[in-house]
């Protein structure tokens, strides 16, 4: 049989695929937007917080907290362990912060008064694999401050499972520029400047919640989005290895098609259960039945164009 995919990123996305007849005729309600949602499987890690943890990057000027870092040396020889060194972190890791000291201060400026960026705050380090220190670097999390306030950062793992060897909280703020003016600065803690972890979490161990590409805890369109978006530019639309396995929901284990994205679009709308989504061993018998078509609006920044597929 004949499979066309086409997707159009800017504006509709329209593709013609085969199908699995696991449907039941009757909308079904899902209970993932419950008052408790039952599928959000995130768990928190122990976090210890010390304010010696606070520190500088290798300038020695931006301010850091240190989360896990036990790589002492000669310059910098403290060791920090407010996260158990034998912590386990799986598909992401995601730290809830404060930024406190700067009050409404959201850019970067030099000694003459002129503005050289914005401030930013990444998380940076190394866990298993997955290694990175700046904006840039490959899945390195940033993101933009906007003064005093609460902020969340999450680094999205290629891994399934790792173990953290360095986690830091990274930012270009100039503690100098926030020191009263009747202290002599000898290290970051007489300024005002802190960044204080609320919490550290990652998903649980063992869990899946098939449809759910995103990982926000419930199957919607959205998670069809993302699966055709990931389709068309893995590398611009990069979805974590949990990810890639919540969605594959037919013929799990063959990777990720536009087969894949209309069953999660039927979940979407009803016309069939999210148990229907687990994987083939554990479902009914499976059959191949007529194409369909759906169409399905959206708003990305790119187009891409697949190949017809014979």
């Amino acid at each position: 049989m004949k499979k066309t995919f086409s997707v159009l990123l800017s504006g509709i996305i329209c593709f013609s695929v085969s199908v699995s007849p696991m449907f039941s005729a009757n909308a079904v309600e899902t209970s993932a937007d419950s008052e408790e949602n039952p599928y959000r499987h995130e768990i928190e890690l122990e976090y210890y917080y010390a304010e010696n943890s606070m520190g500088t990057n290798n300038d020695g000027i931006s301010a850091r907290n240190n989360l896990l870092n036990m790589w002492g040396n000669a310059d910098y020889p403290h060791n920090f362990e407010n996260i158990d060194y034998y912590s386990t972190v799986i598909d992401h890791i995601t730290v809830n912060f404060t930024v406190e000291g700067i009050g409404t201060d959201s850019e970067l400026v030099d000694e003459d008064g002129n503005v050289k960026e914005p401030y930013y705050a990444w998380l940076c380090g190394s866990i298993g694999a997955n290694s990175g220190w700046n904006i840039g670097d490959k899945n390195i999390p940033y993101v933009e401050i906007k003064g005093d306030g609460d902020y969340s950062l999450t680094w999205d793992l290629e891994s399934d499972s790792e173990t953290i060897d360095c986690l830091i909280l990274q930012t270009n703020i100039n503690y100098y520029n926030y020191v009263p003016e009747d202290v002599e600065a000898s290290n970051i803690l007489d300024s005002t400047v802190r960044l204080k972890v609320n919490s550290v979490t990652t998903l649980q161990e063992g869990w899946t919640r098939y449809g759910d590409a995103n990982l926000d805890g419930k199957v919607t369109l959205a998670d069809c989005v993302a699966v055709l978006q990931y389709i068309a530019n893995s590398d611009k639309y990069y979805l974590t290895s949990a990810a890639r396995e919540s969605a594959d929901v037919f013929n799990n284990g063959d990777g990720l098609s536009g087969q894949d994205a209309l069953m999660i679009q039927k979940c979407d709308i009803g016309t069939i259960s999210p148990d229907d989504l687990v994987p083939p061993e554990q479902s009914a018998e499976t059959t191949t039945v007529a194409e369909e078509t759906i169409l399905i609006t959206t708003s990305v920044e790119t187009t891409v164009a697949e190949p017809v597929l014979e």
